[in-house]
């Protein structure tokens, strides 16, 4: 789907004990909101964020591979509180927005999830944009490099700081990519040219 049809949105990245959104928990989350409309009338690429990042108690060990991935160990989420504390927070501050992320799917099942074990109510009904994927349709259907990273460098983007993966980082980095969809697909110039797919 290409970036069309919004301006204010939410990009999102979880951090989780595992890859099954039934049976794994999410232990760090960061949401960034950001009016994307701004860039179709005002010259300033920077665009204001009201940012939530938290850590959480999943209530289980954490796998020494995963910890290897996100950095997080048992230590980290020691006395932090479960993420049935905070989801209405969440909840309300997504709201009716459109939700973007780096492969947003396997973001947003666990976000369902989550908010199913908070007993809240949840419709789901939010419209799904997804990093991912749009790097693919403009790299002419291929799969492979379409990593965050991988589209980062692409881009020109700044990269990583580290070599673990940070939800507040990986959401910065997947709303970088989503600007440049967002002024692509709305035909708003970009700074420094439109991306050229790889050869």
């Amino acid at each position: 789907m290409k970036f069309r049809g919004f301006d204010q949105a939410v990009v999102f990245d979880v951090e989780t004990t595992g890859f099954s959104s039934q049976n794994d928990r999410i232990i760090s989350i960061c949401l960034a909101k950001a009016d994307f409309g701004v860039l179709k009338s005002s010259s300033d690429y920077d665009l204001e964020l009201e940012i939530i990042n938290e850590v959480f108690d999943p209530g289980r060990k954490i796998p020494t591979q995963v910890s290897r991935i996100h950095g997080i160990s048992d230590r980290d989420v020691a006395g932090k509180p479960d993420f049935g504390r905070i989801a209405g927070k969440i909840r309300d501050f997504i709201g009716s927005c459109p939700l973007i992320a780096h492969n947003v799917s396997f973001d947003r099942q666990f976000l369902d999830a989550e908010f199913q074990r908070a007993g809240l109510d949840w419709p789901g009904r939010n419209r799904l944009y997804c990093t991912m994927q749009r790097y693919r349709q403009f790299n002419g259907g291929k799969w492979s490099g379409s990593k965050l990273e991988d589209v980062t460098r692409v881009f020109g983007l700044p990269l990583r700081a580290t070599q673990v993966h940070h939800a507040e980082e990986d959401t910065m980095m997947a709303f970088r990519i989503a600007r440049i969809f967002y002024m692509m697909d709305n035909n708003i110039p970009i700074p420094g040219g439109t991306p050229k797919p790889p050869k």
